[in-house]
């Protein structure tokens, strides 16, 4: 669906779409915005879990320096 609205924009190219686990992602290149749709709610069963997925937004941090990195919630 999200590969179909980049395509009606007419965005193809300018934005990539991946689903991987944000420990693996790797981001090179000119630095750029990186979007995550991290799970929350149903998907996080305890506090634990939420605490574990910021701290993989963390480290995403800082393994991309230059990169803005959203997520939503």
């Amino acid at each position: 669906l999200a590969r179909r609205h980049v395509k009606q924009a007419g965005l193809e190219g300018r934005i990539q779409l991946a689903v991987k686990d944000m420990r693996d992602v790797t981001l090179a290149g000119e630095p750029g915005v990186f979007i995550a749709n991290p799970p929350y709610g149903e998907r996080l069963d305890n506090i634990r879990a939420a605490h574990a997925v910021a701290r993989q937004l963390g480290a995403l941090q800082k393994r991309c320096p230059g990169w803005k990195l959203c997520a939503f919630s």
